[in-house]
């Protein structure tokens, strides 16, 4: 048997209520979004036109993910306390408690990070070991819609005490939605048709906190993320969004290039209105700054000659990483 259209109402009602508060704290994004690499990752960013998103399942610190689920194991096991839950809403409590996984049925979620601030000491100071950094700044206004894959900017937070509520607020909306959906039923009833679809309603929600919520101590990164969303549960998905693969330490690592060359091509047209999506460029504390600067202005040219490159370097000593 399927969830009743009253069941699915209340789920559905809960995730509208969730979406329009998440949205509010995504939007408005910042004019200009800095994204820090490598001099190789600079030239490959330009030479291709486009941004590498990463699995999450495969960043370099998978604390992150381990630190907000956490958050979301605590305010699960609070809410099982409640004394006034039926016996449904405590056995959806229970599953959600061992398995909210965001990542099952093949889903995946891939992310560029992003910076508030263009000029950060902590984030030079991870490109000392290649020479030196560089920060892109791009404007994301008009060419969000001109990426050649779907995507969304998701703002990183680091107070725990928002994260809490945040997550609090998640969970005590879908046990209210379990409530008003299985009024008069009994655990029998339900426990092989909406349960699990309440389940999954979960782990999509939970998939959004996940890789939103990062340790306080992260706080001065004040991190955006350009994120993508994939999930390959059929052969003609895999077949038209399949993932590529870099090397990294020994790993095969999955990413997707999400190209931003319609939106340089619309900032060609005069008559688009659209400016050039890549607002400056910042180049790290280096000892070949001058050098570095001429010859990322003639890379710039090479992607429009229509534009005065705004070239930046950081005044940080060198000697300071």
């Amino acid at each position: 048997m399927e969830p009743t259209k009253h069941q699915m109402e209340s789920l559905g009602k809960a995730k509208a209520e969730f979406s329009e508060r998440w949205n509010c704290i995504h939007n408005p994004f910042p004019n200009c979004l800095h994204h820090y690499t490598s001099a190789s990752g600079l030239i490959g960013i330009l030479s291709s036109k486009s941004f590498w998103l990463t699995d999450l399942r495969y960043m370099n610190d998978m604390s992150e993910l381990q630190y907000a689920q956490q958050v979301i194991e605590r305010c699960i096991s609070e809410k099982l306390y409640d004394s006034n839950l039926s016996s449904i809403q405590k056995e959806f409590l229970s599953r959600i408690s061992k398995s909210y996984s965001p990542f099952e049925s093949g889903a995946s979620v891939y992310s560029a990070s992003f910076c508030e601030i263009g000029n950060l000491l902590s984030q030079w100071r991870s490109y000392r070991g290649y020479g030196g950094g560089y920060a892109i700044g791009f404007d994301f206004f008009h060419a969000m819609r001109l990426l050649n894959k779907q995507c969304v900017l998701r703002k990183v937070i680091y107070d725990e005490k928002e994260q809490i509520n945040l997550v609090r607020e998640v969970v005590a909306s879908l046990v209210k939605a379990v409530g008003d959906a299985t009024t008069g039923d009994q655990l029998e009833n339900v426990s092989n048709t909406f349960l699990p679809t309440a389940c999954q309603t979960f782990s999509g929600l939970a998939g959004e906190l996940m890789f939103c919520l990062k340790h306080p101590d992260f706080h001065e990164e004040r991190e955006w993320r350009l994120v993508h969303f994939s999930r390959h549960t059929s052969p003609v998905e895999r077949n038209t969004s399949s993932p590529h693969f870099r090397e990294f330490q020994g790993n095969i690592i999955p990413y997707h290039s999400v190209s931003f060359e319609a939106a340089i091509d619309a900032s060609n047209n005069d008559l688009s209105g659209i400016g050039f999506p890549i607002r400056k460029l910042t180049i790290g504390p280096t000892i070949s700054s001058d050098l570095n600067e001429q010859s990322l202005r003639a890379l710039m040219y090479s992607l429009s000659k229509d534009i005065e490159p705004r070239i930046e370097k950081s005044e940080i000593p060198l000697r300071w990483l």
